[in-house]
């Protein structure tokens, strides 16, 4: 059942080009260090719900690291109007101030 969740895709997201990856480690002490190429990695979604703590703290461990240099922020929020999940880029965190597009809520 896990296996389905983690590895299914609404239809909604067909189009997405995105990486997926879970890692199983028999030993809870076993080195998690998992290597990839950080200019692979072209956003972030933050889900409606994350705090901003938890938002700055992926900022700042990506902030100095020219590889990163492509990263664009974004959030996802439900439309309450048409009932689908909307993605917009969203900077607002940086500066600290509240971003709630109309009819999100």
């Amino acid at each position: 059942m896990e296996k389905e969740i983690l590895f299914q895709k609404l239809n909604t997201w067909k189009n997405e080009k995105e990486t997926r990856l879970l890692a199983y480690y028999k030993n809870p002490s076993d080195e998690r260090n998992i290597g990839f190429d950080k200019r692979s990695i072209t956003g972030i979604i933050f889900g409606e719900k994350m705090n901003l703590e938890d938002k700055k703290l992926i900022n700042n461990l990506i902030i100095n690291d020219n590889s990163y240099s492509k990263v664009v922020f974004y959030k996802a929020f439900k439309d309450f109007k048409t009932l689908k999940m909307k993605i917009i880029k969203d900077m607002s965190f940086l500066n600290n101030t509240a971003y709630s597009p109309a009819g999100s809520k």
